[in-house]
């Protein structure tokens, strides 16, 4: 719940801008899934404040996050 409420930054808040947009543009377009199914994404990104900015993706780390272990 702390993460919901804290680190708003301009990206946060134009991924919660673009998740209503959207999910307000599928429903005037006789519910468009696409829509839908994008809008969500914006919306799991902004309130989980997820997503690849500030390089947090790095293939490095992702290898080391799912390497296997034998």
């Amino acid at each position: 719940m702390n993460n919901i409420l804290k680190n708003w930054t301009l990206l946060r808040a134009s991924h919660l801008t673009a998740s209503i947009v959207l999910l307000a543009t599928a429903v005037y377009f006789s519910h468009n899934v696409f829509l839908y199914i994008l809008g969500a994404g914006f919306l799991f990104q902004s309130l989980t404040n997820t997503g690849c900015s500030n390089n947090s993706c790095s293939r490095d780390e992702i290898r080391r996050r799912y390497k296997r272990r034998h």
